[in-house]
């Protein structure tokens, strides 16, 4: 697959799975305010949950392949820019 291909199919996927990463995301935060859940078992229900929503298959198979390396970084991304705007709550802290 030529270099031109490999950008052009990522880019055709890149707002639709960063769409789906921004939801598990919130999802997951709210759920772990029930459940207690933590840091690494957070982002594996993140990445299980988005498997679902937006399974392998969706993504050029280089991506794919990488799934959950893929998924991991991408979490990781959206949770540090969250934080940074302050979209979740510190467990404590007042509303």
């Amino acid at each position: 697959m030529g270099v031109l291909k490999v950008l052009t199919a990522v880019i055709a996927v890149l707002p639709k799975l960063l769409q789906a990463v921004a939801f598990v995301v919130a999802v997951v935060e709210v759920a772990s305010e029930v459940d207690g859940a933590k840091g690494a078992e957070k982002k594996a229900k993140a990445i299980a949950l988005l498997k679902e929503l937006f399974p392998p298959a969706l993504l050029p198979d280089f991506l794919a392949e990488r799934y959950d390396a893929v998924a991991g970084l991408l979490i990781d991304a959206v949770v540090a820019l969250f934080n940074r705007l302050g979209f979740f709550q510190k467990s404590g802290q007042a509303s």
